[in-house]
């Protein structure tokens, strides 16, 4: 919902999405003294640009994000235009750090390498096309989130080809009364908000997910497993999700994330899932490789 200036005069303060005042022109911020953007690493380049130069007599600017970084994927800020806008970055804590100081959940990654026969892939679309549509692929991570003890994230991308195809797999064979949740880009606001609400008073839910709607932005506490089921190699996605497992709770103080990777030879999203674990190794996150033989 944009914010007019009409709807402002009786407060200090004001919120607003970055898609609710991009159109505004710069006479809209000539009431502002100071301005405060959240998961600023999310804004797009032009609307971010175009909100932040409209802000030009605002001398107080704070962007805040949890993943901050150079990545060549167009769809997201970089640092450079980030620190263009705002001024130089500070990084005031790493994650490690928050872990170490008992102000983040512990963290335990398991890298389950599914060996597949040996074969070439003339695109990256053909290998997920095989990847997604695996039957034996597909039954080992409904059979990895059954298995596992507490409430679990499985994420995913294909909505229509994969997310459902896991959800019924896993509806069909979780045993009665066990919530399993779908959630995607086209589940309303309020229901995933209905089923945030449940999973912090649920034992063993299992919640399939887009990475678009639960990467970013969502707090769940009672979180204890995450499952890559999606082979992806953005360090911002897969910060972000990460970080949905590290609120602690009163009856959690750890989280697995289970990184199902994919070795079909010299194939693309093995190299993604080796760019994964350069980031681990820059984050300073433990982790064990284990090698299955579907």
């Amino acid at each position: 919902m944009k914010i007019k200036k009409i709807e402002i005069k009786e407060s200090n303060v004001s919120f607003s999405t970055w898609q609710g005042i991009k159109d505004e022109d710069r006479s809209f911020y000539d009431y502002y003294d100071v301005v405060l953007m959240d998961e600023c690493h999310t804004c797009k380049a032009t609307s971010l640009c175009k909100i932040m130069k409209n802000c030009l007599d605002i001398k107080y600017r704070f962007g805040f994000t949890g993943t901050l970084t150079n990545n060549d994927d167009s769809k997201e800020v970089n640092e450079l235009t980030v620190t263009g806008l705002f001024g130089p970055s500070y990084k005031t804590i790493n994650t490690k750090e928050l872990i170490e100081k008992g102000r983040a959940a512990k963290l335990d990654i398991k890298c389950l390498v599914l060996k597949h026969k040996q074969q070439k892939f003339n695109s990256y679309e053909e290998e997920i096309q095989y990847l997604i549509t695996n039957d034996k692929r597909n039954n080992y991570i409904k059979n990895l989130c059954l298995k596992l003890k507490g409430n679990t994230l499985l994420i995913f991308s294909r909505v229509e080809t994969h997310g459902k195809v896991l959800y019924d797999l896993i509806k069909e064979n979780a045993v009665d009364g066990r919530k399993i949740f779908f959630v995607h880009g086209g589940v309303d606001a309020k229901e995933r908000e209905e089923v945030r609400q449940i999973i912090e008073n649920e034992k063993d839910a299992i919640v399939i997910a887009s990475y678009g709607v639960f990467s970013t932005g969502i707090s769940i506490k009672n979180l204890n497993n995450i499952v890559f089921g999606f082979p992806s190699k953005g360090r911002i996605r897969v910060l972000q999700t990460i970080g949905r497992g590290l609120r602690k709770s009163k009856t959690k103080d750890k989280c697995v994330l289970y990184d199902v990777a994919d070795d079909c030879g010299k194939n693309y999203t093995l190299n993604h899932f080796i760019e994964r674990v350069k980031l681990y190794n820059e984050e300073e996150f433990e982790y064990d490789i284990f090698k299955i033989d579907l």
